[in-house]
């Protein structure tokens, strides 16, 4: 009879803080952690969590700094639905319809590139004004 080795299994969001810690790594985020785990590169039980294993090899850690790093670029280099709103003028409850209307996909974390924000914004400038000398 083999003896079972039980694992506690934990979330995503302690095992970024654990990860962080134990590897001296600032700004780990949850979805950086299920991001490697569903890529296969952190052991994954359940959906929900993972298994933290004592150690991993350097290119996971490498891997994971790049993982963060890439999260934090697109944080600065985009907007939530509710500064897109702001931006556009309009609610946010309008933003996925009129984003959709103008081909403006949002992308990780349901984040919309500030650059195609700011193309729509000037095309329903150039639109509205359009609109206003037709009617004037």
């Amino acid at each position: 009879m083999t003896a079972s080795r039980s694992v506690r299994r934990v979330t995503f969001k302690e095992a970024a803080l654990r990860l962080g810690q134990r590897f001296r790594l600032h700004d780990v985020a949850p979805a950086d952690v299920r991001e490697l785990a569903e890529r296969g590169l952190l052991p994954i039980a359940v959906r929900w969590g993972v298994d933290l294993v004592p150690d991993l090899p350097p290119d996971i850690i490498d891997e994971l700094r790049r993982v963060g790093d890439e999260r934090r670029a697109w944080r600065t280099a985009s907007l939530d639905r509710w500064a897109a709103a702001e931006q556009l003028g309009v609610t946010w409850e309008e933003v996925p319809d009129l984003a959709a209307e103008h081909d403006v996909q949002p992308g990780r974390f349901g984040r919309y590139a500030r650059s195609d924000i700011d193309r729509l914004q000037l095309e329903l400038l150039v639109a509205g004004v359009t609109r206003l000398e037709r009617a004037g």
